[in-house]
């Protein structure tokens, strides 16, 4: 069987971009900024944007969060800024050694910066 892995990627990317179109805490999942983070630094070389972009429109026009998916910075601040989001992801840290040196701020900018492609 033959998969083409770039595809793989973009679309596991964007699964794991935790916008809902509730609004950015209701599904806050601090595993998939860590699974996202490792997803695209580990392969951000192969990473086709067209296919990435294509799957952002896709997914979030699925989810009801299409016009949300504009607002990545304003949602990315409320993530900075949330003593909540920090508090959970220090405690996914502690319970997770594997995560140990990757800051909250990392993954938020691993974030961005799939938003800047749309």
């Amino acid at each position: 069987m033959n998969i083409n892995i770039d595809l793989n990627i973009e679309y596991q990317l964007i699964k794991l971009t935790p916008i809902r179109k509730n609004g950015a805490y209701e599904d806050f999942c601090a595993r998939d900024f860590y699974d996202l983070y490792m997803l695209y630094n580990l392969y951000k070389d192969k990473i086709d944007f067209k296919i990435l972009r294509d799957a952002i429109e896709k997914t979030s026009k699925y989810r009801g969060s299409f016009e949300i998916m504009n607002q990545y910075r304003e949602i990315a601040e409320l993530f900075r800024s949330s003593k909540i989001v920090s508090d959970l992801w220090d405690r996914y840290v502690s319970n997770n050694l594997y995560v140990e040196g990757i800051e909250f701020f990392e993954t938020i900018t691993v974030y961005e910066k799939i938003g800047e492609i749309l």
